[in-house]
């Protein structure tokens, strides 16, 4: 393919100059071919001119005719640079999908002083410098002109070099001359220089056709052909194989261009890769193949490096996925021959961008086996789940669920949506632990290298609980395996070590509670979508009880005067409401119910209240409370269990119970004499004395005092 460009740029140059000689000499008397002009090709084309000129071909130069602006199908360039006025512009250049500079009526570009903008940028509607104080003349005639010659000064304007027969790349500038074809039409007398794709190559290239040029971060614009020969479809596709040359691949039309231009998509080569593994759960989500494979990593105009997105996609289509490959040479005047992880990945895997954030190494983990068959009963990982639940996948990471367990990664703390675990404890870094256990909401603790949680010593201080931003002892001096996974892993599994830590029971596919902790494994679902609930999940009440459980389901197991953590479905069976609610009957279990979110949570994951099934209780009686900011759940669902911190004092831990129901004999125990098991109520300190407590928020009242009061409450 080098070889048949760079023939037919010698041959072409020969041709041109051949028949200058002979013409001028009169040694051979030989016919010369005329330009006749699109309008004349459009008489029996006119489907195709039509088309052709909405793309952006005819408008890379536009003479500006009696001061008024160029006119194109899509976009509009208001005014020319700061001091100047259209009487004082001879040809645009550009403008038409990305930017425009000006040529004055010397023919010279028009630069202006050191401090001028004079190129103006369509995606923006703003100005910037183009060579400001350099003088520029308008050299471009080869490829932005029709019937071009390269020598004398078109319009006798100096700072032009060479002439043409019309501005703009036109119908004969890729099918030479037509006069010929005009007076006898036939394939024979038409397109006599050159093919479709080698017209292509001779101006999509810029200087050594073996490089392709960059700078600033991005490949320079009309790079095609280098980045072609230099991407696995060299010698497979010509530029006609996926593009109509006659069309516009920026705008679409409904009628003359719908598909921009396109002829054929990835997926009718690559139908494998675009069916199989994440590709196909990214094009559900509308993320198609060239959005990876052909990234915006040119500039014509703008480029953001921030988000590693230029405004011309590139024509390099390989993705080198070791994370630590260079997109450009040391100087970056030269781009290497594939995409990297951050132009292919990290446009919208970074701050600001449209997915959630990832590091290169997490990409390149990510991007082994992309394409690769999902097998029926695999576990497929949550950001799967995702391209066809996006809303659903985005509340979920909003919630606690997937930040039980939190892997650590090249030394840096886990991220969380709402909560941070600023450090870990004391004679440990980031370095030291290879999971955290939580960190989202109540508490964090920590599992070193060797898979066994971090006690320290005697003394040592290794809980970090959140709402004190304070450290507490956890075990200290013990030894303690991570033997948790059944409940903040996805897809555990007994046996084995995870990561080949020996502290650490089990092994899982993704650590933290996921899409198919609950749903099981979706690799059958994601090949038979259909969508189908024949292929995917289990009860979901069932599934929250596997974990909101802790030994005997018969006793609500208790400590230091609280009610463990994660004993809901213990207290629910000992409630009112055993056999009559489901967890998912209140709960959206995709949601946080300790944050809100205005948009994606705004009542934190409830989907019923309780004046729903009890109306006449929440209607009579209560109405003074209720005016005062508390609420039924206040009293009948009392912070009476502790995750991380307790006030005995207040009667008050910080997981709200399940057991609903108050009992109102003053004399009644909360829990057994061991202080190990709770009964299946709420007593009066807990529900009541929480707040009418010295230092609490209302009167002082004696049990007694509170027991009378709840006499008919309601």
């Amino acid at each position: 393919m080098i070889k048949k460009w760079l023939t037919v740029l010698v041959f072409t140059s020969l041709v041109g100059s051949l028949v200058v000689a002979c013409n001028r000499t009169g040694i051979i008397n030989i016919p010369t071919l005329a330009f006749v002009g699109s309008s004349q090709c459009a008489g029996c084309h006119q489907g195709i001119y039509d088309t052709f000129i909405l793309s952006g071909h005819p408008y890379k130069l536009n003479e500006v005719v009696n001061g008024q602006a160029p006119d194109y199908p899509y976009s509009d360039v208001p005014n020319p640079p700061a001091g100047y006025t259209w009487a004082d512009v001879a040809y645009v250049i550009g403008g038409f999908g990305w930017k425009a500079r000006f040529v004055g009526l010397d023919g010279f570009i028009i630069t202006g002083d050191a401090s001028a903008t004079t190129q103006y940028n369509l995606a923006t509607q703003g100005w910037v410098p183009y060579h400001a104080g350099e003088e520029k003349p308008y050299d471009c005639g080869t490829c932005h002109t029709t019937g071009y010659m390269p020598g004398g000064n078109q319009d006798g304007l100096p700072g032009l070099i060479g002439t043409w027969s019309e501005p703009g790349v036109h119908c004969e500038a890729c099918h030479g001359p037509g006069s010929d074809h005009v007076a006898a039409p036939s394939a024979m007398n038409i397109n006599l220089n050159y093919a479709a794709d080698d017209s292509c190559a001779l101006c999509h290239i810029r200087d050594d056709i073996t490089v392709i040029d960059a700078s600033s971060g991005f490949i320079k614009h009309h790079e095609q052909a280098e980045e072609m020969l230099q991407s696995p479809h060299n010698a497979v596709l010509e530029c006609t194989s996926c593009h109509d040359p006659h069309k516009s691949v920026l705008y679409s039309d409904q009628g003359l261009n719908p598909d921009q231009g396109l002829v054929a998509q990835c997926a009718d080569c690559h139908q494998a890769q675009a069916e199989f593994g994440r590709s196909a759960t990214m094009e559900a989500a509308g993320v198609s193949c060239r959005d990876c494979h052909m990234p915006h990593l040119a500039k014509s105009a703008i480029g953001d490096l921030d988000t590693f997105t230029g405004d011309i996609r590139t024509h390099l289509f390989d993705i080198n996925v070791d994370p630590d490959a260079p997109q450009f040479s040391a100087d970056g005047s030269e781009a290497m021959g594939y995409i990297t992880l951050s132009y292919a990945c990290q446009q919208c895997h970074v701050e600001n961008g449209s997915a959630s954030v990832r590091d290169l190494e997490d990409l390149a983990a990510y991007a082994e086996d992309y394409h690769t068959p999902v097998v029926d009963g695999q576990y497929i990982g949550s950001e799967m789940c995702s391209a066809c639940h996006q809303t659903i996948y985005d509340t979920f990471q909003l919630s606690g669920h997937p930040y039980k367990l939190n892997e650590v990664e090249n030394g840096m703390p886990p991220e969380y949506p709402y909560s941070s675990v600023p450090n870990t404890p004391d004679g440990t870094t980031w370095n030291d632990v290879s999971y955290v256990i939580g960190g989202f909401g109540w508490k964090a603790r920590f599992v070193g290298l060797d898979g066994y949680i971090i006690t320290g010593d005697s003394t040592s201080t290794t809980q970090y609980n959140l709402a004190t931003q304070g450290w507490v002892p956890y075990h200290a001096g013990e030894t303690k395996a991570y033997d948790c996974g059944p409940c903040h892993t996805t897809g555990y599994s007994p046996t084995g070590n995870q990561d080949g830590r020996p502290g650490i029971t089990g092994t899982w596919s993704q650590p933290g509670v996921h899409c198919e902790a609950c749903h099981g494994p979706g690799g059958t679902h994601f090949n038979n979508p259909g969508p189908s609930t024949i292929n995917i999940g289990m009860d979901p009440d069932d599934s929250c009880i596997l974990c909101h459980i802790r030994g005997d389901t018969a006793v609500i197991d208790a400590s230091g005067g609280f009610i463990k953590h994660h004993e809901q479905s213990e207290e629910m069976l000992q409630s009112p409401h055993n056999g009559i609610l489901e967890c998912s009957t209140c709960h959206n279990p995709h949601q946080s119910v300790l944050y809100s979110d205005p948009v994606l949570n705004p009542d934190m994951g409830l989907e019923m209240t309780c004046d729903q099934c009890h109306p006449s209780q929440t209607t009579y009686g209560v109405t003074a409370m209720e005016t005062a900011g508390i609420e039924c759940t206040d009293c009948h669902m009392a912070q009476l269990a502790k995750s991380a911190i307790g006030d005995i004092s207040m009667f008050t831990g910080d997981i709200a119970s399940h057991l609903f129901e108050i009992n109102t004999d003053p004399l009644a125990p909360q829990f057994n004499a061991a202080g190990t098991e709770a009964f299946g109520y709420i007593t009066l300190p807990y529900a009541c004395q929480q707040c009418h407590i010295s230092g609490g928020i209302a009167p002082v009242f004696d049990l007694y005092t509170l027991a009378t009061n709840a006499q008919g409450f309601h």
